[in-house]
């Protein structure tokens, strides 16, 4: 663990002055003499890490302040990444304006809650049950109405995007969703 602390100390310099979450992907490699080691990953990753910057230091043996959260993916495979879209876009819609501003809530609501309150936001609006958390009940309220306006509705949609959250993690599937509905990128979103 001694490297990876290393290695989070300097991505913590790294990311400098950022706020908020970032996912990272991660490659997990296990040497022949049985240690781990860690690199970032370059395209679609087993493992992600959620780094939620805290008020720590960087030094070693002060502490350097994060809360991470790591999740253990299925190797990815063109048929998986398929399957993903297809659901995205059952949720969304196809690349479009509308979708894309349904994509661009969904993403604004999934940094605001992060993936625990995601998942108790969908598991509320699959059961019909207000949160009894202010603002996961706002949450809920705004996901409510954009999956009403995508092709499968608000119950469907939550249990779809639930069962992606589940299957892929949230880093893998806000990723899917950032890049399919960019804006300006010619794939019919302005």
């Amino acid at each position: 663990m001694g490297d990876l602390l290393k290695a989070m100390e300097a991505l913590r310099e790294e990311l400098g002055g950022v706020e908020g979450e970032v996912t990272l992907g991660l490659e997990a490699l296990q040497g022949e003499d049985g240690r781990w080691t860690w690199r970032l990953a370059s395209g679609p990753a087993t493992h992600t890490m959620c780094w939620r910057p805290g008020p720590g230091v960087g030094r070693a043996g002060e502490g350097i302040g994060l809360s991470l959260a790591a999740s253990r993916q299925e190797p990815w495979n063109e048929t998986q990444e398929a399957e993903l879209l297809g659901d995205l876009d059952a949720v969304f819609g196809p690349p479009g304006f509308d979708s894309g501003a349904r994509a661009t809530v969904f993403r604004e609501i999934a940094a605001d809650v992060g993936e625990p309150g995601l998942r108790r936001v969908l598991e509320g609006l699959q059961r019909g049950l207000p949160s009894e958390d202010a603002d996961l009940d706002r949450a809920r309220h705004g996901l409510a109405r954009l999956l009403e306006r995508g092709p499968s509705g608000s119950r469907d949609g939550a249990r779809i995007l639930g069962r992606l959250l589940e299957r892929h993690g949230l880093g893998r599937v806000q990723d899917r969703v950032e890049s399919r509905w960019r804006f300006g990128d010619g794939n019919g979103t302005t």
